[in-house]
């Protein structure tokens, strides 16, 4: 893949090396004449407004006159609310790849390929207590493989049961600081009772529709006095949904919600001293 450097966005007009001024579209035309472009934007829900809309009407206009090009975009749950904003109601025709926990045998891959790749190796037992202790997130699955390959870098053996509990305390101190930010979210968004309260609802299956969802933050907003109308429960699960606290699962005949990731939700709620029965962090 080549990288687009030089283009800077303003209006509807770009600045690059090759271009000192013009359209988006034109430009991007020029660049996919040599070979088929691929534009990847990280962080999009980041981008601004008007930024946005003339990325988008740009690549709108490029697929309309056939050019050979493609815009991916990356961003949290809040990326298509921010795409909704610039008015483009267009991509919402194209293909959406939604990421979610990684099941079982795609996190003990992510583990042990890239081991294999440099001709080392991880036993069976290992893994297994690697993912069950990554509840399936793909952030604790880089912690636990930076540090077991660090451990084991001088072994000429695969990495064992051993090394995970000699790890697991720096793995435990990575995990408690990531908890310990995400609180801190939710209690500059005014939402850790809520996020609390809303773990229980959890505790004893792993997804709800999106009614139970907005019956348990409401239920949530009244028992500290707060308003539970329709706005304000909204305003809450959009919240949530920003923050990754609750993730929306599609492709069926109605929506349902599953927990981000299951750990924090537990975190959550044992801090605030609530009863969460069999979960284990």
């Amino acid at each position: 893949m080549r990288w687009v450097s030089g283009v800077t966005l303003s209006g509807i007009g770009i600045r690059t090396r090759d271009s000192p001024s013009g359209l988006l579209s034109d430009a991007l035309a020029r660049r996919a004449r040599r070979r088929a472009l691929v534009v990847a934007v990280d962080e999009a829900h980041m981008l601004a407004i008007d930024a946005g809309r003339a990325l988008l009407n740009a690549f709108q206009r490029s697929q309309s006159d056939q050019v050979p090009v493609m815009l991916l975009l990356a961003g949290t749950p809040d990326l298509s609310r921010r795409l909704n904003s610039m008015g483009a109601s267009f991509w919402g025709r194209s293909t959406i790849l939604p990421l979610g926990l990684l099941d079982s045998d795609a996190a003990a891959d992510a583990i042990r390929i890239p081991m294999e790749a440099e001709g080392r190796t991880i036993s069976s037992e290992a893994i297994a207590q690697v993912v069950e202790e990554c509840h399936g997130y793909p952030y604790f699955e880089q912690l636990w493989g930076r540090l077991l390959w660090t451990e084991t870098s001088d072994a000429a053996r695969p990495a064992s049961l051993g090394d995970v509990d000699r790890v697991r305390p720096r793995f435990e101190n990575a995990r408690n600081l990531y908890y310990q930010t995400r609180y801190a979210e939710l209690k500059r968004a005014r939402l850790a009772i809520v996020a609390a309260k809303l773990s229980l609802a959890f505790s004893a299956i792993d997804r709800l529709t999106d009614l139970e969802v907005d019956e348990a933050i409401g239920l949530a907003l009244e028992s500290q006095g707060r308003a539970s109308n329709t706005e304000s429960v909204k305003a809450a699960c959009e919240r949530l949904h920003d923050l990754g606290y609750i993730w929306s699962e599609g492709g069926e005949s109605r929506p349902y919600i599953r927990p981000g990731i299951p750990s924090p939700m537990q975190y959550m709620a044992r801090s605030r001293g609530m009863d969460v029965g069999s979960w284990t962090v």
